[in-house]
C-alpha cells in the first residue's frame, strides 16, 4: 500500500509484486468517473511511477545481494 499527494489529491494505491496497480484511490475526476476500469488516472500513475523507483533504489543489485535475495525466496 502506497500512499501520496499530488496536486493537493490525497491517494493510495494498492501494487502487486510486478507493480501492476490492483486498487486505488484518488479524489480527481478522472477517477471519480472511472476509477481504473478505463486505466489510472494521471495522479496513481505518478505515485507508482515513485513507489517503482524507491523499489529500484533500495534493491542490491550485487552478486551477493543477488544471491541472498534468491536464498531467502527459497528459505520461504
Amino acid at each position: 500500500l502506497v500512499t501520496g499527494v499530488a496536486e493537493n489529491k490525497p491517494m493510495e494505491l494498492f501494487l502487486n509484486a510486478d507493480g501492476l496497480i490492483k486498487r486505488g484511490k484518488c479524489v480527481c475526476s478522472q477517477h471519480f468517473k472511472f476509477g481504473i476500469r478505463n486505466g489510472p488516472c494521471r495522479h496513481l500513475l505518478a505515485l507508482r511511477t515513485m513507489a517503482m523507483r524507491e523499489k529500484e533504489s533500495a534493491v542490491d543489485n550485487s552478486l551477493a545481494g543477488w544471491y541472498q535475495q534468491l536464498k531467502n525466496m527459497t528459505a520461504n
